[in-house]
């Protein structure tokens, strides 16, 4: 249909093309021709003109050789071209303006008017035929010519209304196709049913009752369904069965394999895990009454809080303690409160208790006094949970779904969806988080590498993801230095700038700057309004802001070659430019590769993947970690988490430095399960309710009323107060360097974590991450580079090296070029298909309403691209939309394939101690290092020697 718009606007730019040349022919040899009468004379120089606009009038055949004595002047604005020709691409409202036509009122003035002319025009004679039939007269091969070019003007017009007709069946016909797929398509089925239930049930039945699809609430149906397919379809996140992972070894040796076995590998059998949103379960556990539980209840305290006045007085028991808490309140609203309450002995006998690790109800009443007095222990409790201070714990649950072979087209995916069915099997699934997982097979194709057992990563492919990694490092470094930050990527947060020599805690620091933050702490505030701070990651192409630096002359050398299909940045070239080394202390870190294979490689260069970004290693797939461990442990488990977590023991036994994780709550029900991570270390500190982010989930019983009275196992870590935990800052070699302590021990915070937390937690995150190992909250991401160049209408694809795409090539649409929201919608498909024609886009891809905004997928010669495209204008304000290239594309070849991104992690054939050996040398020569415990003798091999705080 696409095509068709383009071949009709062809034609008709070559129909105008003619039409305006045959108009200078008539301007030229008809119109001064003394033969000609007054009459004639005004209905050549109407049809002159509407040629030169554009405006193709019917011309009929010629019946007689005679001009007509009582022509009349046609008129000069005659709308005989439908809406379609007159907008579609090429016509005279879409192309350039062209010049203005010569005053034709003048030429006519200079010829003496014939005597007895009339003075008003005859309505029978307003028709092209008449102009036609006086030039006929005159030059009859010119007549001719005009003819065709009415004959060939009416078959524009047909074409134009089968055009229109075919809009509105294509219409029909997707909405109908994407219908039935969400029906029969168990994986996209299951997707839109988890997200909007009745999506699919409200469509069929106006679509029953006979509404058209060009009703507002069909069209709207069906642009989600779109939506739904691409995000299915385009975007590799993993998101219930539209996103399924896989495990896949990685080869033991150097071979020539590629990255990804090709053949792709087959896909088998399914499982999943549906598992209770921890937001929700958060949520729940606030309103339960404590006077009702058993005594197994876990209780824990609130993450932030810290005592004041005690070093005042030197008395114990005097002063305040202030609590950060969540409004318990239905009228809430889920918001934190700042909470004073006084100190006394059974409110601190309760927090000591608990300082360490979440203790049960019983636990907790057998320690504050004799069995007489629990029902007064109990209330007291009760009233410290009702206000926040104490919160209960439990483990989420789930619902698994072991190994077994997919559903077949039409079939329900098991675990049932958030739509499915009534009564309390349906309301233990709402809200809750499915995760979908796939066993590869061996690739089908005669000799295919891993026909034995299971695929495995290529050793080529590895070493060629490396290669290409360290010069996207130096490029992130390079772009970084112009922003000003060290090399080590550290950068002091404004929190911090008051700090001095002397430790102060972390939870005393954020509030002395609560009166700093938008409403934090004051009295009240809502966490979903509040603009939270992002984590610190690489800043992305920005222009220059030093002239004359080493990203300027990047910048510079980009932009002499913009018109290029494919730049690319080797070592040579950085070393020209002068890009700075890696950090020894980056580079001694593992880290997680998010990867798209290109095989095979796009054209215009030679690379194998996309390097979507570069992370901190056990971050990415935390969340994952414990059902892959599950499910894949017949076949030696899923290793990543237990390498990590040795990695980091070995490191603390040579350097004498204790890793804490930070533990964040969910305060948003989106993406709240994103919290969830393996245990990788020994300590943590943050939110105290340990079993909301560690361990195994609980099976899932429907009908348990009395779930949060059994028992919760805790899980193997312990727990550090935040008010426990200090800041001071120290100068270094390098400047000033942020330090984390407890009792005496170093510590280095981490957040195996993707999800970005609301405030005050983002400034707590921010402090502590800074005082945290570098490598450990720096993430190396280089698309989008449209973003250095504000005025450019294309950058091409950039690699580093031949060997990885960094950046796909992107291009900006000014939104004036779109059609307007009221057009016919054939109007529309003919713009989108002229917009592709003149800007060269590529048929797949990602529209973004500016540079590092959400990507939508688009598919430019579908017909739901016009909706998606105006959605998203609607969506934010602005002046261009991005268009950024699909890589890999989907081509006719591959519709049995699927959008694959690999998570590799590098080094991928290192142990833990050789890891730990080299990221400890490094930290040990680097300047951010500190004298602290000594480590252990012989070498640090001995474990238990790491130094514990109190």
């Amino acid at each position: 249909m696409f095509a068709w718009a383009d071949e009709l606007a062809e034609r008709q730019a070559r129909t105008v093309s003619r039409a305006r040349a045959l108009s200078v022919r008539l301007g030229n040899e008809i119109v001064p021709d003394d033969r000609l009468t007054t009459t004639g004379r005004r209905v050549v120089l109407a049809l002159r003109r509407r040629l030169y606009a554009g405006d193709l009038p019917d011309v009929a055949p010629v019946t007689a050789a005679t001009v007509s004595e009582s022509a009349a002047t046609v008129p000069e604005t005659a709308a005989t071209v439908p809406e379609t020709a007159g907008t579609a691409p090429g016509s005279a409202s879409g192309a350039p303006k062209a010049p203005e036509a010569p005053d034709d009122r003048e030429t006519a003035s200079e010829v003496p008017e014939a005597p007895g002319a009339p003075e008003a025009p005859d309505a029978a004679t307003e028709a092209p035929d008449a102009a036609t039939e006086a030039v006929a007269v005159l030059d009859p091969y010119l007549a001719r010519e005009l003819r065709e070019l009415g004959d060939d003007a009416g078959e524009l017009r047909a074409s134009f209304g089968a055009f229109e007709r075919a809009v509105a069946a294509e219409r029909e016909r997707v909405s109908l196709a994407l219908l039935e797929l969400a029906r029969t398509d168990p994986a996209l089925r299951g997707f839109v049913e988890d997200a909007a239930p009745r999506a699919v049930a409200d469509l069929e039945r106006r679509a029953a009752a006979g509404v058209p699809w060009q009703d507002k609430r069909q069209r709207k149906g069906v642009g989600y369904l779109w939506r739904a397919l691409g995000r299915a379809a385009a975007k590799t996140t993993p998101r219930g069965w539209a996103g399924q992972l896989a495990a896949l070894p990685g080869c033991a040796g150097a071979d020539d394999g590629p990255l990804l076995p090709q053949p792709r590998p087959v896909g088998g059998d399914v499982a999943a895990r549906r598992t209770e949103n921890v937001h929700l379960l958060w949520s729940r556990l606030r309103e339960l009454d404590l006077s009702a539980v058993g005594p197994q209840t876990l209780l824990a305290p609130a993450p932030l809080y810290h005592a004041t006045g005690v070093r005042a007085t030197g008395v114990p028991g005097t002063g305040d303690l202030h609590f950060c808490v969540v409004d318990p309140w239905p009228e809430g609203g889920g918001r934190l409160r700042r909470l004073t309450l006084r100190r006394t002995p059974v409110l601190e006998a309760v927090l000591e208790l608990l300082g360490s690790t979440p203790r049960t109800v019983g636990a907790l009443e057998a320690g504050l006094g004799p069995p007489s007095s629990r029902p007064v222990l109990r209330a007291f409790l009760s009233q410290l949970h009702c206000l926040g201070v104490l919160q209960i714990c439990a483990v989420p649950e789930v619902r698994r779904l072991s190994w077994t072979p997919p559903p077949a087209t039409g079939e329900r995916l098991p675990l049932g969806s958030s739509g499915a069915g009534t009564g309390a099997s349906a309301r233990s699934v709402r809200g809750s988080f499915l995760d979908s997982y796939r066993m590869l097979g061996p690739s089908a194709a005669p000799g295919a590498r891993g026909k034995a057992t299971r695929p495995l990563v290529g050793g080529q492919g590895v070493a060629a993801v490396a290669e290409g990694l360290a010069l996207a490092r130096r490029v992130a470094a390079l772009c970084a230095a112009d922003g000003g930050q060290e090399g080590s990527g550290w950068e002091e947060p404004a929190e911090a700038a008051s700090l001095g020599a002397e430790p102060v805690s972390v939870v005393r620091l954020l509030d002395a700057h609560h009166h700093e933050y938008d409403h934090e702490y004051d009295h009240e505030y809502d966490a979903a309004a509040a603009k939270a701070v992002p984590r610190a990651r690489y800043e992305g192409w920005r222009p220059v802001r030093t002239p004359g630096s080493g990203y300027a002359r990047l910048v510079a050398y980009i932009g002499a070659r913009l018109d290029a299909e494919c730049v690319d940045l080797d070592a040579t070239l950085l070393d020209g430019l002068g890009a700075p080394r890696v950090s020894p202390l980056l580079e001694a870190w593992p880290v997680d590769c998010l990867l798209r294979p290109t095989a095979p490689a796009p054209a215009g260069c030679g690379a194998s993947a996309v390097l979507e970004s570069a992370s901190p290693a056990g971050v990415l797939d935390a969340r994952f970690a414990e059902a892959l461990g599950e499910l894949h442990e017949p076949f030696g488990g899923y290793p990543n988490p237990a390498a990590h977590r040795d990695f980091l023991a070995a490191f603390e036994r040579r350097t004498g430095v204790r890793f804490v994780e930070l533990l964040v709550p969910p305060l948003a029900e989106v993406a709240a399960n994103a919290v969830r991570r393996p245990i990788t270390t020994s300590w943590c500190t943050g939110d105290p309710n340990t079993p909301l982010y560690y361990g195994r989930s609980r099976e899932s019983v429907p009908g348990d009323a009395d779930r949060y009275s059994r028992p919760t196992p805790l899980p193997p870590v312990r727990h550090l107060p935040l008010d426990s935990v200090t800041l001071r800052v120290t100068d270094t070699a390098e400047g000033r360097a942020l330090v984390a302590e407890a009792d005496g021990v170093r510590l280095l915070p981490v957040h195996h974590a993707t999800r970005t937390p609301a405030p005050p937690y983002d400034r707590l995150l921010r402090l502590l991450t800074a005082a945290g190992h570098p490598a450990t909250a720096r993430m190396v991401r280089l698309d989008g580079l449209a973003g250095a160049f504000p005025e450019a209408a294309r950058v091409p694809r950039l690699t580093v090296g031949g060997l990885l795409v960094v950046s796909p090539a992107q291009w900006r649409v000014p939104r004036a070029a779109l059609w307007r929201p009221t057009d016919p919608e054939p109007v529309k498909v003919a713009a989108l298909a002229g917009l592709r024609r003149s800007t060269g886009l590529p048929r797949f891809g990602y529209a973004r309403t500016r540079p590092g905004a959400k990507p939508l997928p688009v598919d430019l010669a579908a017909l739901p691209a016009l909706q998606a495209l105006e959605r998203l204008c609607q969506a934010e304000p602005g002046m261009d939309l991005v268009f950024e290239e699909a890589l890999p594309a989907p081509t006719a070849a591959e519709r049995q394939g699927v959008a694959a991104q690999l998570l590799l992690r590098l080094p991928h054939d290192r142990t833990a101690e050789e890891l730990a050996e080299r990221a400890a040398a490094a930290w040990r020569g680097a300047a951010t290092s500190l004298p602290g415990v000594p480590p252990a003798s012989g070498g640090g091999t001995e474990p238990g020697r790491t130094p514990h705080p109190r």
